[in-house]
């Protein structure tokens, strides 16, 4: 959600700038990928076991409080990719 818009590409780029104009960074937080059901199924959780799975399904407990307290802090995120990033103007 921190990312220069320019990064993107044009769709990413639109929906990114909708999402930053209508809601303050502090509302965002950075989930911890244990506590992330994409992140379990994206390192190999067998589909069987996903189906029986509150976790897949609910997700993390947290969310299901009337009061979301969520682990970890948005302040912290850093994309290792925006260090290798470089500009540079270009004219013909």
């Amino acid at each position: 959600m921190r990312k220069e818009s320019r990064d993107l590409k044009k769709f990413a780029a639109s929906k990114l700038a909708i999402i930053q104009e209508s809601i303050e960074m502090n509302q965002w937080h950075q989930v911890p990928s244990e506590k992330n059901p994409a992140y379990v199924i994206s390192r190999g959780l067998d589909p069987t076991r996903m189906q029986q799975s509150d976790f897949w399904w609910f997700g993390p407990t947290f969310l299901q409080e009337l009061v979301v307290n969520v682990p970890g802090d948005c302040d912290n995120i850093h994309d290792p990719l925006d260090s290798s990033v470089q500009y540079m103007d270009v004219s013909s």
